[in-house]
């Protein structure tokens, strides 16, 4: 018996001390077209107009992106190595408005993308979440397809005088008591434009890019 517990002690031991996962594994940036959305500089505001001449403006506050980085994938465990592979990478945009709703007045983005580095990299989540005055909603940006609950996608919705196509619709529920006083209620938003317009219950009016 004493070979056999010799050969499961040294089995284990070399199995603890042996991860087969390389040292570090690398997480990029955002990409490209994850980063159009967050495009804007101390210059820029974003401006809605409604159909009887009112606009809302937001003029750019600050932006933020994570830069690419490593990091170390494996951990000791009780046996062997405990390996992580998940990379996060974030990005946000804030505007601040020059009217209020419920006592809010920001417009924000954020995009957080979370994914797998083994070997080439595989992004898994990719959210989109949004604030307009009140009305705070979310996308799914790899598939179109799936949404949230509440929420639609319409392949083509014109605002004044621009026509755009697939077209996320986020909305609350106003007849719930937790949405009954919200200002805004509907949001409507394109991956190549961001937020394109929203109904606005102080005006009762939809307010749209110029």
């Amino acid at each position: 018996m004493k070979p056999i517990v010799y050969f499961i002690v040294c089995f284990l031991i070399t199995v603890i001390h042996s991860c087969k996962c390389k040292d570090r594994y690398d997480c990029p940036s955002l990409s490209t077209g994850e980063l159009a959305l967050l495009n804007y500089t101390s210059a820029d505001t974003i401006k809605f107009i409604n159909a009887v001449g009112q606009f809302l403006i937001f003029p750019f506050e600050n932006t933020s992106v994570s830069q690419p980085y490593s990091a170390q994938a494996c951990k000791q465990a009780d046996i062997g190595c405990s390996c992580d592979y998940t990379c996060e990478s974030t990005g946000s945009a804030l505007f601040i408005g020059d009217s209020t709703r419920n006592g809010t007045r920001s417009l924000s983005y954020d995009i957080k993308e979370t994914g797998r580095s083994f070997g080439e990299y595989s992004a898994s989540s990719l959210v989109f979440t949004f604030d307009v005055f009140d009305f705070s909603g979310k996308i799914n940006l790899i598939d179109s397809l799936l949404l949230f609950p509440g929420d639609s996608l319409a392949s083509s919705i014109s605002l004044g005088n621009h026509t755009y196509s697939n077209v996320h619709v986020v909305a609350y529920d106003t007849s719930q008591v937790y949405f009954q006083n919200k200002k805004i209620w509907k949001v409507y938003f394109t991956k190549t434009d961001g937020i394109i317009g929203f109904w606005d219950r102080q005006t009762q009016t939809v307010f749209y890019r110029p």
